[in-house]
C-alpha cells in the first residue's frame, strides 16, 4: 500500500521535518511513501488513476493548489484525516473554523470578524465587546505570528486599519487580549489528545511562536487539567477532522480559549520536544481505516 503526501513545491521547500517523520514512519511499517507535488502535478489524468487504491493520504502543505489537488485525490478507497471528505471543502474561505467552532458552542477567544476601515464607526463596540484594549488584530493565513498585531488604543487600531487597507487578499479579524496567557499545543488523533507542550513567552513579546525555534516543554495529562485536552479533540471534531494541532490560550482563571485548530499542523515540533511518534501514529490510524 502507499502513503502519498501532499506538498506544494519540493524545490521551494515544506516542512521538511513532517515529511521526514511521515516517510520514516512508513518504512518502518513497510508502506511505500509517494510525494506529489501540487504545482507540477499531471492533472489531465483521469481522476480514477491519479493514485492507486486503497491507499493512506496526508497534505502537509496548506497552499490553495495542494487543498485542490488533495479534493482531487479523494475517491473510494482513499483514506484521509477527515471524518467525512466532505468537509474539505467546509475549510475553503478564511475563518472558517472559528465560525463553525463558535457555533459548537465551544469556547474561541471573543471574535469579531471581517474588520476593515470600513467598520469605523463601529470599532469603539467591538472594542468594548472585546473588553477594552489592548486588542488583538489578526489577518487571515500567516504563521508564526506574523498576522498577529496587539493594539493598545483607538488611534492605533484605525491607523493600522488604514495600514491595511490595500490588502485585498487577506481578511482581519479583532480579538481579545488573553493576558498572563498560557499556550498549549495540542495533537488530537481520532478522538484524543496523542501530544501535548507548552510554550513559553519570548522576552518583550506577547507572542510565544513569533520565532522559527520557540522555547517549548512536554505537557503532561493529569485530573486538573483533563478539560483543556477534552476541549482540544471537541474542536477536531466539531470540524469534521481527525486530526488538528490545537492551539488553546489559558487565562489567569484557567479558563481555555481555542485560538485555532491548524490542519495540517507542524506536528514535528511536538514529536522532537516529546519523543511520541505522531507521524507513526498518522499512518496507524489511516491504516486502521482502510480496515474498516
Amino acid at each position: 500500500m502507499k502513503f502519498y503526501c501532499l506538498v506544494s513545491d519540493e524545490k521551494k521547500g515544506h516542512n521538511q521535518e513532517c515529511v521526514d517523520y511521515l516517510r520514516q514512519a512508513c518504512e518502518q511499517r513497510g508502506l511505500e511513501f509517494v510525494l506529489l507535488e501540487a504545482t507540477s502535478f499531471d492533472y489531465g489524468q483521469d481522476k480514477t488513476t491519479m493514485i492507486e487504491t486503497p491507499a493512506l493520504l496526508y497534505r502537509v502543505a496548506t497552499t490553495r493548489r495542494t487543498v485542490l489537488l488533495e479534493a482531487m485525490l479523494m475517491q473510494e478507497g482513499v483514506a484521509s484525516l477527515y471524518i467525512d471528505s466532505a468537509n474539505l471543502y467546509r475549510r475553503m474561505f478564511p475563518w472558517s473554523a472559528t465560525e463553525r467552532l463558535s457555533r459548537a458552542d465551544l469556547p474561541i477567544i471573543p471574535t469579531v470578524l471581517n474588520v476593515g476601515k470600513g467598520q469605523d464607526e463601529h470599532l469603539a463596540s467591538y472594542v468594548e465587546k472585546l473588553g477594552g484594549f489592548p486588542v488583538i488584530l489578526k489577518g487571515s493565513g500567516g504563521s508564526h505570528g506574523a498576522s498577529v498585531l496587539r493594539l493598545d488604543s483607538m488611534e492605533s487600531l484605525r491607523s493600522v486599519l488604514g495600514y491595511v487597507a490595500s490588502d485585498k487578499t487577506t481578511l482581519f479579524a479583532l480579538r481579545k487580549f488573553i493576558h498572563a496567557a498560557t499556550h498549549l499545543r495540542m495533537v488530537v488523533i481520532g478522538n484524543q489528545v496523542v501530544d501535548a507542550i507548552r510554550y513559553f513567552p519570548q522576552p518583550d513579546d506577547f507572542r510565544t511562536n513569533a520565532v522559527a525555534t520557540p522555547k517549548v516543554e512536554p505537557y503532561a495529562q493529569t485530573g486538573e487539567n483533563q478539560q483543556y485536552f477534552d476541549l482540544a479533540a471537541a474542536a477536531v471534531k466539531a470540524l469534521g477532522l481527525e486530526f488538528g494541532g490545537v492551539d488553546l490560550l489559558v487565562d489567569e482563571k484557567g479558563d481555555a480559549y481555542i485560538a485555532e485548530v491548524n490542519f495540517p499542523c507542524n506536528f514535528a515540533r511536538n514529536q522532537m520536544n516529546t519523543g511520541f511518534d505522531v507521524a507513526g501514529a498518522i499512518v496507524d490510524h489511516l491504516l486502521a481505516k482502510t480496515q474498516q
